[in-house]
């Protein structure tokens, strides 16, 4: 699987070509990821009133389309696969373990 996002104009975006850089991004989502699982916490998700479906996890929120469990415990831990900018997206592809 995998979640892509549009970059904010403000985004700090490490060199693609550098895969240093890559891998070191990839190593810090993955370590924040799996922090947040082990912290464990309940999953909210809520509609606002224009339609977009908003999950909060630990005080973090998102726009999402997808299945839910609910608690953050139940993934067990996220590996990251791969980091891809696409224009003005971000995809990052994962497994969970």
């Amino acid at each position: 699987p995998y979640v892509e996002y549009a970059l904010a104009t403000d985004a700090i975006v490490p060199n693609m070509q550098d895969s240093g850089a890559k891998a070191a991004l990839c190593a810090q989502i993955e370590e924040a990821t799996n922090a947040l699982i082990t912290s464990g916490g309940a999953v909210d998700a809520k509609i606002d009133s224009s339609g977009m479906r908003t999950v909060t996890v630990g005080g973090l929120g998102c726009p999402c389309g997808g299945t839910h469990v609910r608690n953050i415990t139940e993934i067990g831990s996220v590996k990251v696969t791969q980091l891809q900018k696409k224009k003005k997206n971000m995809r990052l592809s994962y497994t969970i373990a």
